[in-house]
């Protein structure tokens, strides 16, 4: 996204440059749990990362919801709009 968005001279402000697929960290792991024919751990409890994490846990508790739409609106071809495309062409 940051080539296409250099090379296009008309475009200009602020974009989230995301999957525009967002994913929950469960998900995650069991996608690429998947993607690499691996055993799915359970999770990690939310009182372990505080203890951790401090404070900055939350980011990985919360996350958050961020979607790239001034891309998907003017047709940004993403190679790998899903994570399960993007694990099985990377790993």
């Amino acid at each position: 996204m940051a080539a296409w968005l250099l090379t296009s001279p008309d475009l200009d402000g602020v974009y989230n440059a995301t999957a525009p697929h967002p994913t929950r960290m469960r998900e995650f792991t069991r996608t690429l749990a998947d993607a690499l024919r691996r055993p799915h751990l359970t999770h990690v409890p939310g009182a372990a990362l505080r203890l951790v994490l401090g404070r900055r846990a939350t980011l990985v508790l919360d996350g958050q919801r961020v979607l790239p739409t001034r891309a998907l609106d003017l047709g940004f071809p993403f190679a790998f709009p899903t994570l399960h495309e993007a694990f099985r062409n990377f790993l």
